[in-house]
C-alpha cells in the first residue's frame, strides 16, 4: 500500500506523535472517541490535541464524519477510505486501520514521523 505524497504540517505532527508517545491516552478501537471504556483511537488523539471536545468525538468512526467539526489537517479528513481507482488506503484510512488491527499507539507515532 502506498500513500499519496502528501505531508502534515510541522508543528501539528510533532505535536501528535509526542501526544501518541506521550502514554496518556488509553487506544481503543473503532471509534475517535468511546466513553464507555474512555479510549481513543489515533485520530481521536489526532482530534484532540487541535482542540477538539471528546463530547464531539465520542462514538465517531472517522475524522470526516465530524464534517466542519473536524480540527485536523484536511489530509486526515478525505472522505473515502480507499481511493477506488488506485485500490491503496487513504492516510486515515491506513492509521485507522493500524490501530484497530493491534498497532500500538507508540509504532503508529514512529510510522507518522517516518513517512508523514
Amino acid at each position: 500500500m502506498k500513500d499519496k505524497k502528501q505531508k502534515l504540517p510541522k508543528r501539528f505532527k510533532k505535536k501528535w506523535i509526542k501526544a501518541l508517545r506521550s502514554g496518556k491516552y488509553k487506544q481503543g478501537v473503532d471509534f475517535l472517541y468511546d466513553s464507555a471504556n474512555e479510549s481513543m483511537c489515533c485520530l481521536g488523539v489526532a482530534e484532540l490535541i487541535c482542540g477538539n471536545s471528546l463530547e464531539i468525538l465520542d462514538q465517531v468512526n472517522m475524522p470526516r464524519e465530524l464534517e466542519s467539526d473536524s480540527k485536523v489537517p484536511k489530509c486526515l479528513v478525505q472522505q473515502d477510505y480507499i481511493y477506488p481507482e488506485e485500490k491503496y488506503l487513504t492516510i486515515p484510512g491506513k492509521l485507522a486501520n493500524f490501530n484497530d488491527s493491534g498497532k500500538s499507539f507508540k509504532s503508529i507515532a514512529s510510522y507518522i514521523e517516518r513517512y508523514l
